[in-house]
């Protein structure tokens, strides 16, 4: 579970390969320390073409997904709300002429929310 500051969340541990995600203190479902296989603190982002967004869906412009980037986030601080994290991940959508790295070799589910 991803916490403010960074307090009981699930920690990824970088000292073994494959590296491992633990169960952080505050996990509601597994025991402070136990191996997990996936954690609130794994995020999915997808990767736009760069066009200029509208704020709060203000036009209707639209934008060109181009991939999706999976983080383990490990926390979050200053300055102005900084988030430290890992990338786990990062695949294209097969429709550019660049590699991604390791391209869906760990395929997520997206939801994509329009507000």
């Amino acid at each position: 579970m991803t916490q403010i500051n960074g307090t009981g969340q699930d920690i990824m541990d970088l000292t073994e390969v494959p590296f491992q995600i633990l169960a952080g203190a505050d996990n509601p479902y597994y025991s402070e320390g136990q191996v997990i296989t996936s954690s609130d603190s794994i995020v999915v982002i997808p990767l736009y073409d760069g066009s200029d967004l509208c704020p709060g869906g203000s036009c209707k412009s639209t934008v060109d997904v181009q991939g999706f980037l999976q983080l383990f986030v490990s926390g979050e601080g200053n300055p102005q709300g900084t988030v430290s994290s890992y990338v786990m991940n990062a695949g294209g959508c097969g429709n550019s002429t660049e590699t991604a790295i390791d391209a869906w070799a760990n395929p997520v589910i997206v939801r994509l929310i329009h507000n």
